[in-house]
């Protein structure tokens, strides 16, 4: 272990077998300002010394006691270190000198010591070591740098002879240093220009030939080795002296088959889905963040009826009926703040020309590569002509195909809707159940087409005479519904009886035959009569017979008494 200096002054190690001379020079140098570490008298002692003591510098006697000199000394510290040494010897024979520089010396001293002499000595040999030092240190730099970089470097001679080439080159040109040295660069690689030639002359020997000229990236190339090609990017510059002396050239090239696969990869998926986005049956948007339209697909535009790029930039919201906007928004909003990508939902669009237009849309949340919201993804398939189905459907659940009033199931619904706006109101309604008489000729007559006929007018007359609140309804055959909804008093459905009679009454032509068609009316109302929905159907129903059974024509309100009488209803049957 290096034993750390009391003072600044350079260290020194006295390698020297004779005591006095070893004890002057100690002291001259220690005149001098140097710090004398240690003394040794033979080569083993001087070797482990140094070592130990790690000193600037070792003063090194050539012929020590023992049977190893200085210089072998000298040649023990340079396979394990990087201490300078200066030998001192009375013998300057040219065999001693060759065999203390092939030791790696760094100067030498004859004997007798002058003091001057040493100093100079000393402080030439601490400075060129400092040098060395710094060099070594840098090369080292440089040699963890070249066996990290993943780019090829190879440096040549001014010659164009390859000098250097760091590990990653060595796997691009599958040839070791060692192997590649002072070989021509054209020997050892081509490059290929874009139309694969050969690019002459070699940039290598250009930029020799112009050396003044700066460093230069020659861009896309293929480099061709035993026949092998690989893409590369390749950069090139001259490599000159302090005074501008030519010293060579240095190539770096880097290997982009990788990126040119991934590049090429990325292009064909690009292009598969702009071909599925432009193709695609559905109606395809992207959407910015904000929610505004940054491309949409060709199905889009003819399902809208706009021209091509007019919806670039406009807030999809846009294109959504009024009614639907803010629920769409929230929508999208809800995916930022949820572990949900992306949501289906049916919304009614508006075409160009202000139709409306019912879509399923699926909505996917884009991310950028932080995970952070980068815009939207949305598909939109037509529905419109399933929603005018299910509307249909939904028509003939609830209306009659003849007259299109309310059916049987409609008017449950109907009487339900009206009980709980009467309850919530403390008002009344009433339901009148209207038969029309002596409509079986008609049937009898002229056949059942001209039976619908006559029930389409009667539906006719009495949505004449209904109000806008009232709900008209066909249960089936002749019979007829009136829902009177919001009556003071059960009273006031007295003048709307007469009016439906009246109106039924009027001449009817059918198939130009003039028929007297009347109408029997049974009344109940509610809450007076019953708060169960179909206890009023059936009171209005027990009501009506009794109208039928007084002559026709006429209208029965429901009597609790008169029923409590009468359980048992005639059977036999009334003509229509």
């Amino acid at each position: 272990m290096r034993t750390q200096p009391t003072t600044g002054a350079p260290r020194v190690l006295i390698v020297e077998d004779e005591s006095i001379i070893a004890l002057e020079l100690g002291e001259s140098l220690r005149e001098l300002g140097y710090e004398v570490v240690g003394i040794a008298h033979n080569a083993a002692a001087a070797v482990a010394r140094a070592r130990e003591l790690r000193p600037d510098v070792v003063l090194m006697d050539i012929m020590l006691e023992g049977d190893e000199d200085g210089i072998a000394a000298a040649a023990a510290l340079g396979e394990h270190g990087e201490i300078p040494v200066i030998f001192c010897s009375a013998y300057s024979d040219a065999g001693t000198l060759r065999r203390a520089t092939a030791s790696g010396a760094h100067a030498f001293i004859t004997k007798p010591y002058r003091p001057d002499q040493v100093r100079a000595l000393v402080e030439t040999t601490l400075a060129k070591a400092r040098l060395e030092r710094e060099i070594r240190d840098s090369e080292r730099w440089f040699s963890a740098a070249m066996r990290c970089c993943g780019d090829a470097v190879i440096a040549t001679d001014a010659q164009a002879r390859i000098r250097f080439v760091n590990a990653a080159a060595e796997r691009l040109l599958g040839m070791a240093l060692a192997e590649a040295r002072e070989r021509p660069v054209e020997t050892v690689m081509k490059l290929l220009g874009p139309g694969g030639s050969e690019v002459s002359p070699h940039p290598v020997r250009e930029v020799l030939a112009h050396p003044a000229a700066p460093a230069r990236d020659t861009g896309a190339a293929t480099l061709e080795v035993d026949g092998a090609r690989v893409p590369v990017e390749d950069s090139i510059a001259a490599i000159l002296g302090d005074d501008d002396t030519l010293l060579g050239a240095v190539l770096v090239l880097r290997d982009v088959s990788e990126r040119q696969r991934l590049e090429q990869a990325l292009d064909a998926s690009a292009r598969r889905y702009r071909t599925a986005f432009e193709h695609a049956l559905a109606g395809v948007v992207l959407l910015q963040v904000d929610g505004s339209i940054e491309d949409a697909n060709p199905a889009l535009y003819t399902l809208l009826g706009h021209d091509p790029g007019t919806l670039h930039g406009q807030p999809v919201a846009q294109l959504l009926d009024v009614a639907e906007r803010e629920r769409e928004r929230r929508l999208r909003q809800r995916l930022h703040a949820t572990d949900s990508d992306g949501f289906e939902a049916e919304f009614r669009f508006v075409r160009r020309d202000g139709r409306p237009l019912w879509v399923l849309s699926s909505t996917a949340l884009l991310r950028d590569g932080a995970g952070l919201p980068a815009g939207y993804f949305m598909q939109v398939i037509d529905i419109d002509r399933r929603k005018q189905v299910e509307a249909e459907l939904e028509r003939l659940a609830h209306f009659d195909a003849v007259t299109g009033l309310v059916n049987r199931h409609g008017l449950q619904l109907e009487l339900e809707r009206s009980a709980n706006v009467a309850r919530r109101h403390a008002s009344r309604f009433a339901l009148l159940y209207i038969d029309l008489d002596h409509f079986k000729p008609v049937n009898d007559t002229l056949g059942h087409d001209a039976g619908d006929e006559v029930l389409v007018e009667v539906a006719r007359r009495l949505l004449a005479v209904a109000r806008t609140t009232d709900v008209v309804a066909r249960p089936g055959g002749d019979e007829f519904v009136l829902l009177v909804n919001d009556l003071r008093r059960a009273a006031d459905v007295v003048p709307v009886s007469e009016k439906i009679r009246t109106a039924i009454a009027a001449p009817l032509r059918v198939r130009g035959q003039l028929f007297d068609i009347t109408a029997s009316i049974g009344v109940s109302v509610f809450p007076d009569d019953t708060e169960i929905t179909t206890e009023l159907m059936r009171h209005a129903d027990q009501a009506l017979y009794r109208a039928k059974a007084s002559g026709r024509d006429a209208t029965a309100f429901h009597q609790a008494d008169v029923v409590a009488r009468d359980t048992r209803r005639d059977s036999r049957p009334l003509d229509g």
